[in-house]
């Protein structure tokens, strides 16, 4: 039994290495589609940061998140909307791109400092029935993978 237990890790860490080689294969196949069709990509990605605007005043507007995050996403949109003015191309010293990714460290902050105080058990479980069944389920089986090792 302990060596079918130990082959299904062995199989679980090979398809890892799988489907990590797959995402890369798929992300380089989008690089050189970005790089050919470069002002089709633009307006794509000029639409996704509109709808994602849209989506941050519905978030406003519907729900209960706090204003601050919901500032600093909008302002992280509006960065992003000003470094795509040269897309393809990006300046590393222009004042959007380094407000962007000021904006970007601010904004983790404040998600931390409104999220980082819950545990990580306590909001998965906090989901409706299947994922915190899962995680719970994962984690007992973690907990019995190392007592295998340990043995205990």
């Amino acid at each position: 039994m302990a060596f079918l237990y130990l082959l299904s890790w062995v199989s679980l860490m090979i398809h890892g290495c799988f489907i990590t080689l797959a995402i890369a294969a798929f992300l380089y196949y989008l690089a050189e589609l970005v790089e050919e069709y470069t002002v089709l990509t633009g307006k794509v990605i000029r639409y996704l940061i509109f709808v994602s605007l849209g989506i941050y005043v519905c978030l406003f507007l519907f729900e209960d998140f706090p204003v601050s995050l919901i500032v600093c996403g909008l302002c992280s949109q509006l960065m992003h909307f000003l470094i795509l003015r040269t897309f393809p191309f990006f300046i590393l010293n222009s004042l959007p791109f380094i407000a962007a990714t000021n904006v970007f460290h601010f904004s983790s902050v404040v998600r931390q400092s409104l999220l980082g105080f819950q545990s990580l058990l306590v909001r998965l479980l906090s989901f409706r029935r299947g994922l915190g069944v899962l995680y719970h389920l994962s984690l007992v089986g973690t907990v019995r993978f190392l007592r295998f090792i340990v043995g205990q």
